[in-house]
C-alpha cells in the first residue's frame, strides 16, 4: 500500500496575534524513496525534532516535519485553534 499526499506550506492566515510565524518546519530530501512524517508535541515547534529528522535523513529517508497551525505561539493563542 503506498500512500501520495503534498505538504501546502505557503502562507496562512495570522492567529489572532501579530507574532512572526518562526518557521515552516523540517524538509528534507532522502534518498531510498521512503518518508518519515514526524509530529511536534502541542505546544512545541519542528525544532525539537530536529535530532530524529537528522538521524532518519542520515539513513536515507526524506523527512517532513511541518509547523502545525497555531503551535510554538503563546497558549491563549493556541486556545482559540478548532480541529
Amino acid at each position: 500500500m503506498s500512500v501520495i499526499f503534498t505538504l501546502d506550506i505557503g502562507k496562512r492566515k495570522r492567529a489572532s496575534s501579530d507574532l512572526p510565524r518562526k518557521d515552516n518546519g523540517i524538509f528534507l530530501k532522502g534518498n531510498n524513496g521512503m518518508c518519515v512524517i514526524l509530529i511536534h508535541g502541542l505546544t512545541g515547534t519542528p525544532n525539537e525534532m530536529k535530532f530524529i529528522a537528522n538521524f532518519f535523513n542520515r539513513k536515507g529517508y526524506s523527512v517532513a516535519c511541518p509547523r502545525l497551525a497555531y503551535h510554538g505561539e503563546p497558549l491563549w493563542v493556541l486556545k482559540k485553534a478548532k480541529w
